[in-house]
C-alpha cells in the first residue's frame, strides 16, 4: 500500500533509504525520531501515512513561509491540505476548521503557538487525529542550533495524544541533540532512525575572504543562468552586496527582516518561481524555501555552527544533481560572532554558543576532508574517508608542512614588546611597517617594519595559525586584544618549533587559457624562491595569481600592478624575476602580452600604477659596478641575493653587462658542468631540476647565469 501511494501521489518508483522502515514504524503506531540530510525525502514519512490511515496528520513546523508551498504541492498532487498560522484572515481559519471537522483535509499544518489557543485546543476534540508530526524537531532542544522554547510545550502531546504515533523530523542533530529531543518529547520508548549526513552532491569550498566582490563574481560566472543563494551575517551587508552586484550587472533581490513583509514576500516568490536567479539573504531565508534546483550556496560569513552551515547548504542540490557550496570569511567574523555571544544573559548559552562557534572556526581552517569532517561532527566518521573531488581540501590541494619559528618568533616578539591593548590588524601593521597615522606611535618598536616583505594579509594568517596553536591568546569581545601564552616562551628560547600545514595545489581548474609550460615555469621559480626565504610557496604567490601571469603574459612593471593579487610590495620584490621569465618564455615561443584582456570586476581595465621596477634594476647595476658581489649588494639593498641574481641575469640580456664580466660569479671550471646538467634536464627554463642535479656545491646564482649565457647564444 505505501509503495502504491509513493507511485501514485508522487511519482517514485522505490522509496529512499530509511524512508520505508520509518513509514511502517509510524503505521505501527510507533514513535519515530528520524534524522535524515536535506533533499532526502523526510515529509514523505509523515505524508505516506497520513495519505493512507483515516484522519488528519498534524504537523507542526516553525516555517511559516514553507506551509503554503507545501500545502500547495500536496493539493496538486491530490493530497487534501491545509495550514493555520498568523498569516490568515479569521475568516480563512475558520474556512480551514470547518474543511478539516468534514474530513476534507488529510494534512493539517500549524506554528507551534498556535497549537496552545483556546479555540485550537477546543476545536482539537472534534477531530480524529492520525499521527502528529514535528519538522525540525532540533528547535526542541537547548542544544540544538535553534532552539525555540514554545517548541518545549510540545511535550504535553504525548499526555494528550497517548495513542497517536509521534514522528519527530530533522536535518541536523548531534547524537547529545537527539537524546535530548526524545527525553523533552517524553517518548521514552521512540525509535531513532538515523541515515547518513552525507550530501555526495554538494562540494565544499572555504576560504579566507580576501575580496568579497571579486570572489562572489567569481562563483557567479561559474553559474551564469543557475539559481543560488548568497547568505550575508547582517542587513546592512546584504543590502551592500546587492546592490553592488546589480551595478555590476547581475539581477538579485535582497531578502532580510528590516524589508517590508510584503516586499519580503515578493522577493522570496520570484526566485521560487525563477523570475530571479539570485537572491542575497540573511541566513532566515531558505528555510521556507521548497526550491530544488538550487546550484549554489556562498556564505560571505563564517556561520554561527556546524549545524548551521550544514542546515543552510542544505538548501542546495535538493534534486540530487551536484551544486556548489563556498564560504569566505575572515577573523573580524569570528571576533563579531564572539562579541554577539558575551551580549546574552544566560551564561548557559553563552557556553554552547562558543563552544558551537569554536567547532566552526575549526572545521574553517581544517586541512580534513570537508565532509569527512561534517561527518565525525555528527557522529558518523569514516576512517580514512575522502570525497575525492567533492570539497577544497581533497580536490586541489596536497598538504605540506613548514617550520615557520622564526616568523613565529618575530611574531611574538611585537606582541610582548607593545604595551598596548591591541588586536590583529595592529600587530600586522606594525610588523608589516605600516605609514598608517595610528601606527606611528610604534615606529620606535625593534619589530616595527621587521616583516615589511609580507603582506598585512599574509601576516594576520600567520598570527592566526599562532592563536590556533595556543601561543597567543585572542581576548572575546567586541574589540578583541592579543596576549601571550606561557607556551609562547619555548619558542622564544628554540626549545619549539613552530610548524605550519599548509594546503597547496596539486592542479588547477583549466578553465582560463593559459600557457601551462609557463605555468610550470612561474611553479618552479615560486618554489625555489620559497626555500631561499624559508615561506610557504603561497606566501609568495598563489596558483590562481601564477594562472593569472601565464594567461595574460604581462611584459612592463605596469601590467604587473593589473593582475589581481600582485600588490606594489610583491612588484618591488619579484618584477624582474617575474617578468625576466615571462620575456623569455614569450620570445621563444613567439608571443605577445594579452594583458589587454584582463578585466577588472568593474567592467573595465584595472588602472593601477606602480613605481617602474627598472630603477631597482638601474641601483643593481650601480653597484655593481662598484666591485660588489651578488651577495653584498643584497645586504646592502635589504633584498634578497635570488632577486639581485634576478637583476644581473636581465642586466646580461639587456646588454648592460658584458659576458666577460659574468666570470666573476661562474668559473671557466665550473660553465661546462652546468651546461652539461642544463642539457640533460631538456630546458634552459626551470633551475631547480638542474640543482638538484649539481647538489649542493652549486649555487642558484651559478646556474642562473650559466642560463642568461645559454638563452643569450641561442638568441643570436
Amino acid at each position: 500500500m505505501p509503495q502504491t501511494i509513493l507511485k501514485k501521489y508522487f511519482g517514485y518508483d522505490t522509496f529512499r533509504p530509511l524512508q520505508k522502515e520509518a513509514i511502517d514504524f509510524v503505521l505501527a503506531g510507533k514513535d519515530i525520531l528520524t534524522v535524515l540530510a536535506t533533499g532526502s525525502g523526510k515529509s514523505l514519512i509523515y505524508q505516506i501515512p497520513a495519505v493512507k490511515e483515516e484522519g488528519v496528520a498534524l504537523v507542526f513546523s516553525p516555517l511559516i513561509s514553507l506551509m503554503k508551498d507545501q500545502v500547495d504541492q500536496l493539493n496538486k498532487a491530490g493530497i487534501p491540505a491545509a495550514f493555520l498560522n498568523s498569516t490568515l484572515s479569521p475568516a480563512e481559519k475558520s474556512g480551514v476548521y470547518e474543511k478539516a471537522r468534514s474530513q476534507k483535509i488529510k494534512i493539517l499544518y500549524i506554528a507551534p503557538e498556535g497549537f496552545f489557543t483556546e479555540r485550537f485546543q477546543e476545536f482539537l476534540k472534534t477531530l480524529k487525529i492520525s499521527l502528529i508530526a514535528i519538522d525540525e524537531a532540533h528547535c526542541i532542544s537547548e542544544w540544538g542550533h535553534e532552539f525555540r522554547p514554545e517548541y518545549r510545550r510540545l511535550a504535553v502531546l504525548k499526555n494528550i495524544f497517548p495513542e497517536i504515533p509521534v514522528v519527530a523530523l530533522t536535518a541536523t542533530a548531534t547524537k547529545k541533540v537527539q537524546q535530548d529531543i526524545i527525553k523533552q518529547l517524553n517518548t521514552p520508548q521512540m525509535i531513532p532512525l538515523i541515515g547518513s549526513f552525507e550530501r555526495e552532491n554538494l562540494a565544499l569550498h572555504i576560504g579566507k575572504r580576501r575580496d568579497a566582490i571579486e570572489q562572489i563574481t567569481g562563483v557567479l560566472k561559474r553559474h551564469q543562468d543557475e539559481s543560488g543563494i548568497i547568505y550575508c551575517a547582517t542587513r546592512k551587508k546584504v543590502d551592500k552586496i546587492s546592490d553592488i552586484l546589480d551595478e555590476l550587472g547581475y539581477k538579485n533581490l535582497p531578502y532580510h527582516a528590516g524589508m517590508e513583509k510584503a516586499e519580503r514576500t515578493r522577493n522570496q516568490r520570484a526566485f521560487t518561481n525563477e523570475e530571479v536567479n539570485l537572491i542575497v539573504a540573511t541566513v532566515a531565508f531558505g528555510m521556507g524555501i521548497n526550491k530544488s534546483n538550487v546550484r549554489f550556496i556562498i556564505h560571505a560569513n563564517l556561520t554561527k555552527s556546524i549545524e548551521a552551515y550544514y542546515q543552510e547548504i542544505g538548501r542546495a542540490g535538493r534534486d540530487g544533481l551536484p551544486a556548489d557550496c563556498f564560504m569566505f570569511y575572515s577573523n573580524g567574523d569570528i571576533a563579531t560572532q564572539e562579541y554577539l555571544i558575551n551580549t546574552a544573559e544566560s551564561e548557559i548559552y553563552k557556553d554552547l554558543a562558543l563552544s558551537k562557534l569554536d567547532a566552526m572556526v575549526r572545521f574553517a581552517r581544517s586541512l580534513e576532508c570537508r565532509h569527512n569532517y561534517v561527518l565525525d561532527y555528527f557522529g558518523e566518521k569514516k576512517e580514512g574517508y575522502k570525497c575525492g573531488d567533492k570539497c577544497d581540501i581533497c580536490l586541489s590541494y596536497e598538504i605540506k608542512e613548514y617550520d615557520i619559528t622564526l616568523a613565529a618568533q618575530k611574531i611574538l616578539s611585537c606582541v610582548y614588546r607593545v604595551r598596548y591593548p591591541v588586536g590583529v590588524s595592529t600587530i600586522a601593521q606594525i610588523l608589516a611597517g605600516s605609514e598608517s597615522e595610528r601606527i606611528t606611535k610604534f615606529r620606535g618598536l625593534s619589530t616595527y617594519g621587521l616583516m615589511k616583505d609580507k603582506t598585512q594579509e599574509e601576516l594576520k594568517d600567520l598570527i592566526d595559525v599562532l592563536i590556533d596553536q595556543g601561543l597567543i591568546q585572542r581576548e572575546p569581545g567586541q574589540y578583541p586584544v592579543l596576549h601571550l601564552t606561557p607556551e609562547a616562551k619555548s619558542v622564544f628560547s628554540g626549545g619549539q618549533k613552530v610548524m605550519l600545514k599548509v594546503k597547496e595545489s596539486r592542479e588547477v581548474e583549466q578553465e582560463l587559457d593559459y600557457e601551462v609550460e609557463l605555468f610550470g615555469l612561474l611553479r618552479n621559480w615560486r618554489r625555489v624562491r620559497s626555500a631561499q626565504e624559508g615561506v610557504p610557496p603561497y606566501i609568495i604567490f598563489s596558483d590562481k595569481v601564477l594562472v593569472d601571469l601565464a594567461a595574460y603574459l604581462p611584459l612592463v612593471f605596469d601590467d604587473l600592478g593589473r593582475v589581481p593579487g600582485i600588490g606594489y610590495k610583491k612588484i618591488e620584490q619579484y618584477g624582474n624575476d617575474i617578468l625576466g621569465l615571462i620575456k623569455k618564455y614569450c620570445q621563444n615561443k613567439g608571443l605577445s602580452s594579452r594583458i589587454s584582456e584582463l578585466m577588472s570586476w568593474e567592467g573595465a581595465p584595472v588602472r593601477r600604477s606602480y613605481a617602474r621596477g627598472s630603477d631597482t634594476v638601474s641601483e643593481t647595476l650601480a653597484l655593481y659596478k662598484t666591485g660588489l658581489g651578488i651577495k653584498e649588494i643584497a645586504e646592502k639593498r635589504g633584498l634578497a641575493s635570488s632577486t639581485i641574481g634576478g637583476h644581473i641575469e636581465q642586466l646580461f640580456l639587456d646588454g648592460r653587462i658584458p659576458r666577460v664580466d659574468l666570470r666573476r660569479f661562474v668559473s671557466a671550471e665550473r660553465e661546462p658542468v652546468i651546461r652539461e646538467a642544463f642539457a640533460k634536464a631538456g630546458s634552459t627554463a626551470a633551475l631547480s631540476p638542474v640543482k638538484e642535479m649539481l647538489g649542493e656545491d652549486y649555487s642558484y646564482d651559478e646556474i642562473r647565469l650559466v642560463r642568461a649565457i645559454i638563452s643569450e647564444t641561442f638568441d643570436t
